[in-house]
């Protein structure tokens, strides 16, 4: 694979990412905070900690 096309190759897939962490935070945006912190069960976590979890792992800052 020529230079150009893996820069471009890594371009877009930065994009997408951007576009799907764009998606993901728009459908959290209207939650009431009971919503946020709804506990299905004693085990299980609740959006917000999903949310905070799925934001570390992808490299972004909680808050």
């Amino acid at each position: 694979m020529e230079l150009q096309d893996e820069i471009s190759q890594h371009f877009r897939y930065f994009r997408d990412d951007r576009k799907e962490q764009r998606k993901f935070e728009q459908s959290l945006a209207g939650l009431t905070p009971d919503q946020e912190n709804f506990r299905p069960s004693p085990d299980r976590w609740t959006i917000a900690e999903n949310a905070e979890h799925v934001t570390i792992v992808n490299g972004g800052s909680s808050g």
